[in-house]
């Protein structure tokens, strides 16, 4: 047993010594130096290389699949008649639907020569769907992410704590997990309930990481129990979200309770595009990661319009997905006015499905956290809007000690039809626990109907 315990120990040592660079591999090396020295390209150098691997990904798509040279041949096109974005843009869209019924077409005759590792999209969209990443694209994905580390003052080895899903831990009912090579301290965000939050608390406390990461819903809900709880905050530095849409209550929150600078990270479990916000406040595309398309019907959207955004990774050789439509919609806004980056950047609006109605004069954004909170509104810890009719949504809370339902509801039916412009009859539904999903995330806009709409938004 002695000998045994002395093992672990040992091993222990050498995953806390161990350089992250030096266990991701000679891959994540090179393109952990080259994403730095991306940096410094100018528009033309950057623009060149990204068409330049678009084009190769185009070319080996034809080649070497099934799926994608019958597509082309029954367009009459052929990889070198793709010579500029207008081209490009004539190729149909790939989604959830045709990917799942065409997976195998879209495998490459070399599929296992291409190191594919498998992943699984989370789900919340309506089923989850089976995906291969190639290693190489892997690698550029961690090399995206650390350069935003950096760039957000978090480095190789600083202490870290993400509050993860059920699904990252080994043992549904597990609280903490730690992952020795990255310093990192997960945190079970399934237990952020009155019952067991202490637990996760102490050991965030016990922690005290430079940086914390999680879904915005799960950092919230921390940030809440932690003031029920009537326990001090806990100083954090840099507070990183991802995976769903961050909100300004979101960011008022974190700063209030951790007194820290606030990053966010949009992408999807697909791996089509990486975007995140820097120090200016804008979030930037990063271009060698993915090429991004924002299209309004069947054209490109002008600066500063509503955009279905559509992506195509530039590394994915496993499964190349080429003009992949997120379900996600934006705005494209030029290049950064604030760095000497020459990065694209866009404004996040959501998703079909997932942060816009559906009205009769098309999609509306839903501001109504945001708009309850200016308009004196604070009975409810959580609201989520669900959308099954054209005329009608259903504001569900979870609410808090403060809320009187024969004194609260109507208000909050009159706030949230004036928030809506009129748009919408309003249904109230009282929730006993907040709306987590399986996957930890907490949509906060659920609209059946836009899931369905062309990409024609209003903007």
């Amino acid at each position: 047993m002695k000998i045994l315990d002395s093992v672990k120990k040992s091993l222990r040592w050498r995953y806390r010594l161990t350089p992250i660079p030096v266990s991701y591999g000679h891959e994540f090396r090179e393109k952990f130096r080259f994403v730095k020295l991306s940096l410094t390209f100018s528009q033309e150098q950057l623009d060149e290389y990204v068409w330049s691997r678009l084009t190769a990904l185009i070319h080996f798509a034809y080649h070497n699949t099934e799926y994608y040279r019958v597509l082309l041949d029954d367009l009459g096109c052929r990889p070198e008649d793709i010579k500029t974005p207008a081209d490009y843009l004539t190729l149909p869209t790939t989604n959830r639907l045709i990917v799942r019924e065409n997976l195998e077409r879209m495998k490459p005759r070399n599929f296992s020569e291409t190191n594919p590792i498998k992943t699984v999209t989370s789900g919340t969209t309506g089923f989850p769907l089976k995906l291969y990443r190639s290693q190489s694209h892997e690698a550029l994905r961690k090399a995206i992410v650390w350069r935003h580390y950096n760039a957000c003052g978090y480095f190789f080895k600083d202490a870290r704590a993400t509050l993860g899903r059920p699904l990252d831990f080994p043992q549904k009912h597990q609280y903490t997990h730690e992952d020795l090579l990255e310093n990192n301290l997960w945190l079970n965000s399934f237990h952020l309930n009155p019952h067991d939050f202490m637990h996760i608390y102490g050991a965030l406390a016990d922690r005290r990481p430079k940086m914390l990461v999680g879904h915005p819903s799960a950092l919230f809900t921390f940030c809440l129990q932690s003031e029920r709880a009537g326990v001090k905050p806990i100083p954090i530095p840099i507070i990183y979200s991802y995976s769903e849409k961050l909100y300004p209550h979101h960011v008022e929150k974190f700063k209030e309770y951790f007194g820290a600078q606030v990053f966010d990270y949009y992408g999807n479990r697909e791996n089509t595009l990486a975007v995140t916000q820097r120090n200016c406040g804008n979030y930037h595309i990063n271009p060698e990661f993915g090429y991004v398309e924002f299209v309004t019907g069947s054209r490109h959207s002008e600066i500063g319009e509503t955009g279905s955004i559509i992506s195509t990774s530039l590394e994915n050789y496993s499964i190349p997905l080429l003009r992949y439509d997120t379900g996600d919609l934006g705005k494209p806004l030029g290049t950064c006015s604030v760095c000497s980056i020459p990065h694209p950047t866009m404004e996040i609006l959501g998703g079909r499905g997932k942060d816009v109605l559906v009205t009769r004069d098309g999609f509306v954004n839903c501001h109504l956290d945001t708009y309850l909170s200016r308009n004196g509104f604070f009975g409810a810890d959580y609201i989520q809007v669900v959308q099954r009719q054209i005329d009608r949504i259903i504001v569900r809370i979870f609410p808090n000690k403060s809320y009187d339902q024969v004194r609260d509801e109507n208000h909050l039916k009159r706030l949230a039809k004036d928030c809506l412009s009129g748009y919408f009859e309003i249904d109230v539904e009282i929730l006993d626990k907040p709306p987590f999903t399986e996957a930890g995330k907490m949509p906060y806009v659920i609209s059946e109907l836009a899931k369905h709409q062309p990409d024609q938004p209003s903007s």
